[in-house]
This record gives C-alpha cells, sequence and structure tokens, in this order.
C-alpha cells in the first residue's frame, strides 16, 4: 500500500465566452469565439481526449457555461468556424510559400508551422469522430478523469442582481442547460467571478439544489483560516474550496510563468502579410521591433520546465502547509485558471497543462484530484465557519470592477427589468396566445443577456468598452420591444428577428418563470 501524499492539487478551468452570436463579426463579436475555438476549445478537447483514453495522465475539474454551451453547439457557429479555419489555412499556406529576403526566410518555417496546426483542428472537427469540446468532456467525465461544475446561465454576477427570483433563474437554468449537455447533475457550481455576499440567499440557493460545493476567492478567508482547508460556507452543507492564491500568482503575476522568453509573443504581429505572430517575447523589456523570432520547439521546452518548476511550488507550499498546519488530513491546493488564458493568450498554456499533470502524477507527495474527490477523502472533517464578506476575485477584491461608477447606470437598467419582468408576471397578459407567450419567453432570454457580468466588466476594464455598451443598449431595446409585443403591439417580423438572434435556452419559458415568482 504506497503512503498517502503530502497533499493534494485540484484544478480547475473556468470556461466562459458572452453571447456573441450574430452579435457582430469583427474586430468584436463572432471573431472573439472563432479565435478562442481555434486556439483553445479544440487544443483543449484534445487534452481531454487524450485523459479519457488513457493517453495523458492527470485528472482535472473544469466549467463549461451554458451561454458558451449553446455557442459551441450552434450548426451556424460550427459553419463559421469551418470558413474560418479554410481561412486560417489559406493565409498560412500564403505566408509559408512567401518570397522573403535572406534575413526574413525563417518567417516561412514559422508560418508552416502554424499551416500544420490549423489544419490538424481542421481535419479533427471534419473527421467522422469530430472533435468537439462538449463531447470530449463528457467521454472524459464518463473516464473518471474529469469532473464537469455548473454555472449561471449567462455569467450573472449573482449578488448584483436585484431579486431572489433573478438569482434562482439564472441558478436553475444553468442547471438545466448542464443536463442536456451533460446528461448528469453535478456535484459543484461555479459562482460567476467568485462573487458573494451574505443576505443574497446564495448558500440556500446552492443547498436547495443540492450543490455539494463551490469556490471564492482567498479573500473571503477570515483570520485564522487558511487556503488549503475546505470549509461549510456559513455552517451549511456546502462546502468552499478557497481559490489559492500560489498558482494564480505563479501565472499572474507580471513577471509570472507566461512571461518567459521563449514564448510567443502576444501584440506583436506582420501587419505587412496576414497578421501572424512570428515573434517571441524575448524578454519584458524588449521593444517591441527588438523581438526575437519565435521558435516553436524552444517555447514547448520551456512550457515542460515551466510546468516542472509550477508542480515543485505547489509541493513546497503543501509540504511547508502540512507541516504547519498539522492538519487532521493531507492540505490541499484549488488553483483556478480561466480556461481562455490556455492556447489564446498563453500561446503554450496548453502544453504547459500538459506537463504539470504530468509532472504531478509523477511525484508521490502530490496526487491529482478533483474537488469532490478531495471532499471525499476528508469525509465529515471538513472545517465550520466560513462566513464570507462581500467577496470576488476582480479588482480590490471586491464588486468595484461590476459597481461602480461607470456602470452604476447599467445596474440600475437591470434593475428596473427586472422590476417590470416580475410585475410582469404578477399580472400576466394572455399566454395561450402564441405570439404573446413568443414574446415573453424571448424577453426573459433578453433579460439573462443583460445580466452578464462581461459588460460591465469589459467597460471598467476598457476593454472593447464600446461594444460592451452597445451589446447592452441591443439587448434592452429588444427586452422592451419584447413586453411591448406582449402587451398587444404585435410585430411578427421584428420577433423573428429576435428570436433567431439571440437563439439560446429553447425549453426556457416565461410560464414557468411566472409560477415561481412571489
Amino acid at each position: 500500500m504506497s503512503p498517502a501524499p503530502a497533499g493534494y492539487l485540484a484544478i480547475t478551468l473556468h470556461t466562459h465566452m458572452p453571447y456573441v452570436r450574430k452579435n457582430g463579426d469583427w474586430p468584436c463579436g463572432e471573431e472573439w469565439i472563432l479565435e478562442a475555438w481555434a486556439e483553445c476549445y479544440l487544443p483543449f478537447a484534445r487534452l481531454l481526449r487524450d485523459l479519457a483514453r488513457g493517453e495523458a495522465a492527470g485528472r482535472l475539474a473544469v466549467t463549461l457555461t451554458p451561454v458558451l454551451a449553446e455557442q459551441l453547439a450552434d450548426r451556424y457557429l460550427r459553419r463559421r468556424l469551418t470558413a474560418y479555419l479554410e481561412n486560417k489555412m489559406r493565409q498560412c499556406a500564403e505566408e509559408a510559400e512567401r518570397p522573403r529576403l535572406p534575413d526574413d526566410t525563417w518567417k516561412n518555417a514559422v508560418a508552416a508551422f502554424y499551416l500544420e496546426t490549423y489544419t490538424a483542428h481542421f481535419d479533427a472537427i471534419s473527421s467522422a469522430g469530430a472533435l468537439d469540446l462538449p463531447a470530449a468532456m463528457r467521454d472524459a467525465r464518463k473516464a473518471g478523469c474529469l469532473e464537469v461544475l455548473a454555472s449561471a446561465a449567462t455569467h450573472g454576477h449573482l449578488p448584483l442582481l436585484p431579486s431572489d427570483a433573478a438569482r434562482r433563474v439564472q441558478l436553475e437554468t444553468g442547471l438545466e442547460s448542464y443536463r442536456e449537455t451533460f446528461a448528469g447533475y453535478p456535484a459543484g457550481f461555479w459562482l460567476p467571478e467568485c462573487a458573494f455576499e451574505p443576505g443574497r440567499g446564495l448558500a440556500q440557493l446552492l443547498a436547495g439544489n443540492n450543490l455539494r460545493y463551490t469556490a471564492l476567492h482567498h479573500s473571503a478567508l477570515a483570520e485564522g483560516q487558511f487556503p488549503t482547508q475546505a470549509y461549510r460556507l456559513e455552517g451549511g452543507p456546502v462546502a468552499i474550496l478557497p481559490v489559492h492564491p500560489l498558482p494564480y500568482d505563479l501565472v499572474w503575476a507580471h513577471d509570472g510563468l507566461p512571461s518567459h522568453g521563449e514564448y510567443r509573443d502576444y501584440p506583436k504581429r506582420d501587419l505587412d502579410g496576414h497578421g501572424l505572430q512570428y515573434w517571441r517575447i524575448t524578454s519584458l523589456d524588449t521593444p517591441i521591433e527588438s523581438k526575437l523570432p519565435y521558435e516553436p520547439g524552444a517555447a514547448q521546452a520551456r512550457a515542460r520546465e515551466d510546468a516542472r518548476v509550477f508542480v515543485e511550488a505547489m509541493a513546497r507550499e503543501l509540504a511547508d502547509a502540512a507541516a504547519r498546519l498539522e492538519h487532521a488530513h493531507p492540505p490541499v491546493i484549488h488553483a483556478c485558471f480561466d480556461t481562455e488564458l490556455f492556447g489564446h493568450w498563453w500561446y503554450e498554456g496548453l502544453d504547459w497543462l500538459r506537463g504539470v499533470l504530468d509532472a504531478a502524477e509523477a511525484r508521490p507527495d502530490i496526487e491529482l484530484v478533483t474537488p469532490s474527490g478531495y471532499l471525499d477523502l476528508v469525509g465529515g472533517s471538513v472545517s465550520d465557519g466560513l462566513w464570507p464578506g462581500e467577496t470576488s476575485w476582480g479588482l480590490r477584491e471586491s464588486f468595484y470592477t461590476w459597481r461602480n461608477p461607470l456602470t452604476e447606470e447599467m445596474l440600475e437598467k437591470v434593475n428596473r427589468c427586472d422590476a417590470r419582468m416580475r410585475d410582469t408576471a404578477a399580472h400576466p397578459p394572455d399566454l395561450e396566445a402564441e405570439p404573446q407567450r413568443r414574446a415573453l419567453d424571448q424577453a426573459l432570454r433578453e433579460l439573462l443577456l443583460l445580466q452578464g457580468s462581461d459588460w460591465p466588466f469589459m467597460v471598467t476594464r476598457e476593454q472593447a468598452g464600446d461594444y460592451a455598451r452597445e451589446r447592452f443598449s441591443a439587448h434592452l431595446e429588444r427586452f422592451e420591444q419584447l413586453l411591448a409585443m406582449a402587451s398587444g403591439e404585435e410585430d411578427a417580423a421584428r420577433l423573428a428577428y429576435i428570436e433567431e438572434v439571440d437563439r439560446l435556452f429553447p425549453t426556457l419559458s416565461f410560464r414557468e418563470y411566472s409560477l415561481r415568482v412571489p
């Protein structure tokens, strides 16, 4: 019998993209999901497939937000992905064959590397057993090497929503989407933005839906509490696995692992050609005009070395925690990342992740677990007494990212729309009339889209803020038009258009919503 490890490592990846289908193209809109699909979701699906087949080591936990799952299953977007990859292959082929001056011929080799990569993606989605992220997640889940958490319907910031009804429909629509996508029931639920605030009924809502655990930022911990332990949220049945700060700091610090010079440089593109990224970071101090050529082999070797360094750091932290805290059971590090970090911003990130899984599996002092697996191991010894205040993983570890002078008007409009929807539920029109029923079903979808945390986030961080404002205004206008239609202002063409553009959550029903609003 092998000795117990010094500690456990649980890795959870949060996979989310706001709704962009038929809501803009480039530079903001569908281009985002197509780029993430090609550079992150397909390579990640390949890793999960290898895990399920026993061709890679380790285990993970992953979220796939309902709003993203709907888009990945959408036929229109899947056709767009095929066309996107075909265009990328054409561009890379042209770049690989482009006549160049002697000092620039190295670019042909880099372009050929990209061509090989995009061709592999295209072949994977075009084969009989086409590579697909939700399907790969289902297979890995069935094989026991993946745990899939549920999340809120459109990634609404639950504590900032104005009513219990709003929080409930976000959560329960998310659970329904989970059951449709994964044919099962989740043990864990990812609170969008890791946002929690007492008095909002979130602990009771999670417990009432038989959810076993969630994650909160380590800022939720009180003095004397540690991120290497699990806790009971507000003393109830739901467990909290705190997000440990060390993995985050190692990756997201200014000089963190992805800043190493061998990795592909994100900002610099070849503006004389098709915009390919031909250069490596070189150093944090290197001016953009002085970047050195990208060498894929050297970058992949660096990813393997950085994976080893990361796992060494996890082992030291676990050993220190075990010695310092004298846990009744070995400590755990819950390492949480946005999935989209890997493959897009950090081009070699999935090579690094695969290396982390390999390196951790090879060590006797670390055991990779899923969050549920860890809770199974510790049984009833989960600590009581985590009573967090306002907490998130946003700026200032508070709600400032989503609630500030730049976003106050957006929040006020969400509140007014929520009140109007609840009032409509209390005094509904004729729900037997098809146009009115369809309009109200769609109005509920628009309300969910308005509630997405992405819009205020983008405004606050000045990341495509104009697009976020336009999207918010568009959903607000559609919501108001749909309520007018439900009141008798028929506009069949406009109703059909909105249903086609914002087509998600087909089973969402205003009738069911109205029955559950107090």
